[in-house]
């Protein structure tokens, strides 16, 4: 193969020329529709075709056609009112609790459903560390009482304890 402008040799696979740096057209073989079983080798070139694109459907809910807002409230971004508001709603004590449950079980929209969640998973956490720090803060007081030598008020823990249970 030769290119056009320079005349100089080109390999077969070549898209520009080395010499003159001009495209070079990749010429294909004609191939004739009456091919018979005598030529297994010939393959005509792939012919390039335009990419197609279908028209979008219409929706049963969205009946307009044109760029479209969103519709459906599961996947609506929540406001930044909305989130001020979830928050002031989570500072009141009780309320709180509810309202993570409920918006964590039952909010139809997910944004809000992910952030009631979140909240819920950090107050139990919260709560299990408190417990946590008491249960310390009483075995570390009970041994306290016992390496001072006052191991009646132990006991006197003890009986309170059992007290309780009863």
């Amino acid at each position: 193969m030769n290119c056009e402008q320079c005349n100089a040799v080109l390999p077969e696979s070549a898209a520009f020329c080395g010499n003159c740096g001009g495209k070079v057209e990749q010429k294909y073989p004609e191939v004739s529709h009456n091919t018979t079983v005598d030529e297994p080798n010939q393959v005509p070139p792939p012919i390039p075709q335009a990419a197609t694109v279908s028209p979008p459907q219409a929706s049963p809910h969205n009946k307009h056609e044109g760029p479209q807002l969103i519709a459906d409230e599961s996947i609506k971004p929540v406001g930044v009112g909305t989130y001020l508001i979830m928050m002031l709603l989570f500072s009141i004590p009780f309320v709180n609790i509810i309202m993570m449950i409920i918006w964590a079980i039952g909010s139809k929209n997910k944004s809000k459903q992910n952030f009631a969640i979140a909240a819920l998973l950090w107050f139990i956490l919260a709560v299990i560390l408190c417990f946590g720090l008491m249960a310390i803060a009483f075995i570390l007081s009970l041994s306290a009482n016992i390496f001072n030598g006052r191991e009646r008020d132990v006991f006197n823990y003890l009986g309170l304890f059992q007290k309780m249970l009863n």
